[in-house]
Protein backbone atom coordinates (compact mmCIF):
# COMPACT_ATOMS: atom_id res chain seq x y z
CA UNK A 1 0.00 0.00 0.00
CA UNK A 2 1.38 3.23 -1.04
CA UNK A 3 0.91 6.57 0.77
CA UNK A 4 -0.68 10.19 -0.97
CA UNK A 5 1.08 12.53 -1.68
CA UNK A 6 0.31 14.75 1.72
CA UNK A 7 -0.24 12.09 3.92
CA UNK A 8 1.59 12.21 6.95
CA UNK A 9 3.15 8.80 8.49
CA UNK A 10 3.72 7.86 11.98
CA UNK A 11 7.36 7.22 10.44
CA UNK A 12 7.62 10.77 9.34
CA UNK A 13 6.08 12.08 12.66
CA UNK A 14 9.04 10.12 14.74
CA UNK A 15 11.21 11.40 12.44
CA UNK A 16 10.14 15.08 12.38
CA UNK A 17 8.94 15.12 16.12
CA UNK A 18 11.64 13.34 17.99
CA UNK A 19 10.82 13.66 21.38
CA UNK A 20 8.14 10.71 22.36
CA UNK A 21 5.87 9.38 25.02
CA UNK A 22 4.94 5.46 24.66
CA UNK A 23 1.82 5.09 26.49
CA UNK A 24 0.63 1.33 27.68
CA UNK A 25 -3.07 1.26 25.65
CA UNK A 26 -5.19 -0.17 28.99
CA UNK A 27 -7.77 -2.71 28.41
CA UNK A 28 -10.67 -0.68 27.62
CA UNK A 29 -8.68 2.05 25.70
CA UNK A 30 -7.96 5.40 25.94
CA UNK A 31 -11.92 6.34 26.38
CA UNK A 32 -11.31 7.52 29.61
CA UNK A 33 -8.07 9.75 28.92
CA UNK A 34 -9.12 11.11 25.82
CA UNK A 35 -10.90 14.51 26.71
CA UNK A 36 -7.50 14.79 29.19
CA UNK A 37 -5.16 14.25 25.98
CA UNK A 38 -7.19 15.98 23.69
CA UNK A 39 -6.79 19.47 26.47
CA UNK A 40 -3.77 19.11 27.08
CA UNK A 41 -2.62 19.56 23.36
CA UNK A 42 -4.97 22.71 23.03
CA UNK A 43 -3.83 24.06 26.30
CA UNK A 44 -0.49 24.28 24.76
CA UNK A 45 -1.71 25.01 20.95
CA UNK A 46 0.35 21.76 19.60
CA UNK A 47 -1.06 19.25 17.14
CA UNK A 48 -1.52 15.75 18.43
CA UNK A 49 1.08 13.68 16.40
CA UNK A 50 1.03 9.52 16.58
CA UNK A 51 3.98 7.56 15.93
CA UNK A 52 3.89 3.83 15.16
CA UNK A 53 2.36 1.65 17.79
CA UNK A 54 4.01 -1.84 18.67
CA UNK A 55 2.87 -4.58 19.98
CA UNK A 56 5.02 -6.42 22.58
CA UNK A 57 3.48 -9.59 23.84
CA UNK A 58 -0.34 -8.84 23.32
CA UNK A 59 0.46 -5.51 25.20
CA UNK A 60 -0.46 -2.83 22.56
CA UNK A 61 1.62 0.94 22.72
CA UNK A 62 0.40 4.37 21.48
CA UNK A 63 3.39 7.08 20.67
CA UNK A 64 2.42 10.47 20.87
CA UNK A 65 5.19 12.65 19.20
CA UNK A 66 6.44 16.24 20.15
CA UNK A 67 8.96 18.53 19.05
CA UNK A 68 9.87 20.28 22.13
CA UNK A 69 11.36 17.92 24.78
CA UNK A 70 9.47 20.24 27.91
CA UNK A 71 6.15 18.69 26.10
CA UNK A 72 7.30 15.30 26.46
CA UNK A 73 7.96 15.60 29.80
CA UNK A 74 5.03 17.54 31.19
CA UNK A 75 3.14 14.97 28.86
CA UNK A 76 4.84 11.86 30.57
CA UNK A 77 4.45 13.33 33.63
CA UNK A 78 0.85 13.86 33.53
CA UNK A 79 -0.35 10.64 32.01
CA UNK A 80 2.55 8.32 32.67
CA UNK A 81 4.10 6.63 29.78
CA UNK A 82 7.92 5.94 29.06
CA UNK A 83 9.99 8.64 27.03
CA UNK A 84 11.50 7.01 24.32
CA UNK A 85 13.79 8.38 21.66
CA UNK A 86 13.52 8.02 18.05
CA UNK A 87 15.97 5.79 15.82
CA UNK A 88 17.61 8.02 13.51
CA UNK A 89 16.77 6.97 9.76
CA UNK A 90 19.39 5.38 7.90
CA UNK A 91 20.66 7.89 5.03
CA UNK A 92 21.11 6.67 1.30
CA UNK A 93 20.95 2.91 0.29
Amino acid sequence: MTRRKSEITARMNERDYPHIVELALPPGGFRAMFYDILAYHRERDIQIRRGQGRNDDGQFYVRYCFDHPAHAEAFCDQFGGERVTAKPQASGS
